[in-house]
């Protein structure tokens, strides 16, 4: 019989390091990336005293096989013509995320509380278990279309583009998450999330992110 090794338990000081060299690993790519912060607002990449922000909208996709054979064309040149109408690059991404159960979960966490029927706490521990479960396989997939300029023209070009685009599709701000989710997809690594939320991308942990860098830019004009 093959023998079998125990696996060695690490102490947690070396846990602890371990788990050091991976966010310096995770920090170091972000870097690399040009990643500086991240908000509702939008994503603010930085190189030296270069700034470049990045904004972008949610898509609400249709079936255009659904359409008349004359709908497929007033669609398909309603795009086109929009698309002329703008001047600066967007940014195309399809990203896969989790399906929304916040509102369930936080139903079922309410009922929690409350409940004192040990039968019934099950039940609704189960029914949290099944949603977690649902997170987990059927991720959705979203549209977002963005762009990438500096502050004297990005308000302008969003505003542009979610005009432009917005007469073909049915549009909506990106969130907070939708650009965690994106940016966790381009990293291929769910542990980038964590690292983003709990160490460069909460408001709070940052307050005054835009004054510094509105007078960094003061400053290199």
């Amino acid at each position: 019989m093959q023998k079998m090794i125990k696996k060695k338990r690490l102490s947690p000081r070396k846990k602890a390091k371990q788990e050091e060299k991976r966010k310096k690993a995770i920090r170091t790519t972000l870097d690399w990336m040009d990643f500086y912060s991240m908000s509702n607002e939008g994503i603010v990449l930085k190189r030296g005293h270069t700034v470049r922000y990045v904004k972008g909208i949610s898509l609400t996709p249709y079936n255009i096989n659904l359409l008349s054979n004359s709908e497929k064309v007033v669609a398909i040149q309603s795009l086109a013509n929009s698309l002329d109408r703008i001047r600066f690059p967007l940014y195309w991404k399809f990203v896969k995320t989790s399906p929304d159960v916040g509102a369930q979960q936080g139903r079922y966490s309410s009922l929690m509380r409350k409940e004192t029927n040990a039968s019934v706490l099950k039940l609704l521990e189960m029914e949290l278990s099944k949603l977690d479960w649902f997170k987990r396989s059927f991720p959705e997939l979203s549209f977002f279309v963005l762009v990438q300029e500096d502050k004297d023209h990005i308000d302008k070009c969003y505003e542009q583009m979610t005009r432009e685009i917005g007469n073909v599709f049915r549009v909506r701000p990106m969130r907070n998450m939708d650009y965690i989710n994106l940016v966790k997809q381009e990293f291929e690594n769910d542990t980038v999330d964590e690292y983003m939320i709990t160490q460069v991308l909460l408001p709070s942990e940052r307050p005054g992110l835009a004054k510094e860098i509105d007078k960094e830019e003061d400053e290199d004009e």
